[in-house]
């Protein structure tokens, strides 16, 4: 890896957004990428917006995911989760 790439992987920004009914009620950036949870499976947030944490609470199950790369000379990446509250409240 020459030093142009250790720059470009530094300033690499990923971006996790998460969806419930169509809408993003969620987005981080990050210089670190996120562990992509699986559909079916389980995770806990705690959402910047605490409107979001009171009325639905933190544990989501995820649905669909879509992970998008930008190609390889760009410094974005996106993780799409599609989630809806978890009914068994995480157990």
């Amino acid at each position: 890896m020459n030093i142009s790439e250790k720059v470009r992987e530094y300033r690499k920004k990923y971006t996790l957004e998460i969806y419930h009914k169509g809408d993003c009620i969620e987005r981080r950036i990050d210089n670190q990428p996120t562990v992509s949870p699986l559909p079916g499976e389980t995770m806990y947030l705690e959402f910047e917006n605490s409107n979001v944490s009171k009325s639905e609470g933190n544990w989501w199950l995820v649905k669909r995911r879509r992970h998008l790369k930008f190609g390889p000379k760009s410094d974005l990446e996106t993780l799409m989760l599609d989630c809806v509250p978890d009914p068994k409240g995480g157990a």
